[in-house]
């Protein structure tokens, strides 16, 4: 029931297949069910798929992007996607632009998930990235 009310969406791997069924795509690719969903959804401009490691996807203006994932060792990912979504918004609020938020999201949830708890003491060089 949210859906009608988002101009971004952000999902995981596993949810596609369950959004997918939401909105009856027929093949749960990560484009066409971004592309199904924006059809679905016109107010929707944004779709984010995060891929743990692999990084994310980014739907827009008709095109699927990827972002690559940051290497790290993975100490505890509670926390991570939260960190990801706060950067992404941070981000895409001060430059308009999804592909450099996706970039900077992927570098802060990868730095939450290579610490142990959800909250862990930034660096100076991510805080810095964040700040812009």
């Amino acid at each position: 029931r949210s859906l009608p009310h988002c101009t971004i969406v952000k999902m995981n791997t596993d949810e596609v297949r369950v959004v997918g069924s939401v909105i009856e795509a027929e093949i749960y690719s990560y484009e066409i069910v971004c592309r199904r969903l924006i059809e679905s959804y016109p107010n929707i401009n944004i779709v984010i798929i995060t891929a743990a490691d692999a990084g994310c996807y980014v739907f827009h203006d008709d095109t699927l992007y990827h972002a690559a994932g940051v290497p790290v060792v993975i100490e505890d990912a509670i926390g991570a996607g939260d960190a990801f979504s706060a950067a992404y918004m941070t981000e895409f609020v001060r430059t308009g632009d999804p592909q450099a938020a996706a970039r900077l999201a992927n570098r802060v949830g990868a730095f939450v998930a290579s610490h142990r708890g959800p909250i862990p003491t930034y660096t100076d060089d991510v805080l810095r990235a964040v700040r812009g």
